[in-house]
C-alpha cells in the first residue's frame, strides 16, 4: 500500500440570508468527470501539500503549509485568493494570474509577492479528518476503490 498524501482543503461557509435560520451553506465544487480520482463528485476545494507551501509565510502557525496548500488549491479550483493587501487584483487580473498558476507559469508565492498579499492564516480553522478505508469503500458509489483493488487505477490514496 501506498503512503498517504498531505492534502488540505477548503470549507467555505456562510450562513443563510434567512435571519431566522441557523443553517449554512457550503461552497462545494464540481470536479471534472475526466478525472480519475472523484471525477464529477462535488467535493471541497482542495488537494496536495506541495514543498513550496512551506516557504510561503504564514507567521508562527501549526502546520502553515497545510494551510497555504488550502488557501493555494482554493484559488487554482475556484478563483477565489483567500488573500489581502492593499491593492487587490481586479476579477480579470485574477483570472489571468489563475491560468498562469495552473499552467506553471507563475507559482503562488510569486503571485502573493508581486501584488503584496499576504494569507491571514487566522481565518483559517485546523481541523483534522481521518476515514476508515472500508467506509469509503461502502460508500464509493463509482466503483472506484474496486477498480483501483483491481489494478485498473493507478496510484489511487489508500489502496495502492
Amino acid at each position: 500500500m501506498s503512503c498517504f498524501r498531505q492534502a488540505a482543503c477548503v470549507v467555505l461557509l456562510r450562513k443563510t440570508k434567512v435571519p431566522s435560520d441557523e443553517c449554512y451553506e457550503f461552497f462545494l465544487v464540481k470536479r471534472n468527470p475526466e478525472l480519475k480520482f472523484m471525477g464529477g463528485f462535488h467535493v471541497f476545494p482542495g488537494g496536495t501539500v506541495d514543498p513550496e507551501d512551506a516557504a510561503i509565510p504564514l507567521g508562527d502557525m501549526s502546520h502553515h503549509d497545510f494551510r497555504v496548500a488550502a488557501a493555494r488549491e482554493l484559488f487554482e479550483e475556484t478563483g477565489i485568493l483567500a488573500a489581502c493587501g492593499p491593492a487587490f487584483p481586479n476579477p480579470q487580473v485574477l483570472k489571468h494570474l489563475r491560468h498562469q498558476l495552473l499552467s506553471k507559469s507563475i507559482s503562488f508565492q510569486a503571485i502573493l509577492d508581486n501584488h503584496k498579499l499576504t494569507l491571514d492564516g487566522g481565518d483559517f480553522l485546523e481541523i483534522y479528518c481521518s476515514a476508515n478505508i472500508s467506509i469509503c469503500e461502502e460508500r464509493d458509489t463509482k466503483g472506484l476503490y474496486a477498480k483501483a483493488r483491481a489494478g485498473e487505477i493507478k496510484d489511487f490514496t489508500g489502496i495502492s
